[in-house]
């Protein structure tokens, strides 16, 4: 996957920290935030995410940078629950998400 946390050049703070479970089977829609980068650090479980038109799966101590405006997308794969950390970093006010139709 391109978008890794040792390319991303983030300016900005912290709005978010969140613990995330998603039951395995599961998925987010696509969306992307208007002007928030995201960085998702795996610990358990495996999913497939797919970020802009690029895939990858992803499992326990990866790490995946997606940038402000990315569209991306996540399915978890298997039996197992996935759980990540999720960090949000604003640029300016705001964040909002854009749920993709």
């Amino acid at each position: 996957m391109n978008f890794t946390v040792d390319d991303a050049k983030i300016k900005g703070h912290i709005q978010m920290i969140n613990w995330a479970k998603m039951k395995a089977g599961k998925s987010f829609a696509r969306h992307h935030h208007e002007s928030m980068d995201e960085i998702f650090i795996i610990l358990s479980g495996k999913a497939k995410i797919k970020i802009n038109n690029e895939s990858s799966l992803v499992e326990a101590t990866d790490t995946v940078y997606i940038p402000q405006q990315a569209e991306h997308e996540m399915k978890t794969i298997g039996a197992k629950d996935l759980e990540y950390i999720a960090i949000g970093i604003v640029n300016k006010a705001g964040g909002k998400t854009i749920v993709v139709k």
